[in-house]
């Protein structure tokens, strides 16, 4: 459990090549437990190569990435979720023809056995999927609707629900309402604000 104001996540001197483009240059950037920090910066400033960087989406040219104060060589998206770090990237990376559910455990689907033969458990990545938007007050017509079928803001709080369905310490969006309507944008911002509160809730409040 993380307590408040214990560092999580820290960049040291990052730098990212893309052949002769230099798209980082020794960046530094710290983040504590129970946080909510923005990046501010120009239009190809280096924001979605940074968020990439710490999802172990691209490796640094140079520098390190530290977690609870180890420094950790991220290869893949997977190390950084085996971590507990989860990336909401800004194409949302959702499969439209998934419905709400499968898109939220893709990859990581609970299963059944049948003998020597796993099968995914439907019912209950639904059972899974309903109480956790009703934790996060995600309201969708149902867990089977497909993903397709959402507005622009739905579709991003599906995003965000996949990064917190798995016990994450951070969460990193990429420009997270850059496409939405004023409305939408709101409510995707009560429900970052949602997270930080039940964080707090989760940890300061037992402390």
């Amino acid at each position: 459990m993380s307590s408040a104001n214990q560092l999580l996540l820290e960049a040291k001197n990052v730098t990212k090549y893309f052949g002769t483009i230099t798209a980082l240059e020794n960046v530094n950037l710290k983040i504590h437990a129970g946080e909510c920090l923005g990046v501010v910066g120009d239009n190809g400033a280096g924001k979605t190569t940074l968020m990439k960087v710490l999802s172990g989406l691209y490796k640094p040219s140079a520098g390190s990435l530290h977690f609870e104060g180890k420094e950790k060589v991220l290869e893949s998206p997977r190390d950084s979720q085996n971590l507990g770090l989860e990336m909401v990237y800004q194409d949302l990376a959702l499969a439209g023809n998934l419905p709400i559910g499968e898109n939220i455990f893709l990859g990581r689907e609970p299963t059944t056995n049948l003998g020597l033969l796993k099968f995914l458990d439907y019912k209950k990545i639904k059972e899974l999927t309903e109480a956790h938007l009703g934790k996060l007050k995600i309201n969708v017509k149902s867990a089977d609707q497909k993903v397709e079928e959402l507005s622009g803001g739905q579709r991003q709080a599906v995003a965000i629900a996949r990064s917190t369905a798995f016990n994450a310490k951070v969460v990193i969006m990429d420009e997270p309402t850059a496409a939405l309507a004023i409305k939408e944008v709101g409510k995707v911002l009560d429900l970052i604000n949602s997270l930080k509160k039940n964080w707090r809730r989760r940890n300061c409040d037992q402390s």
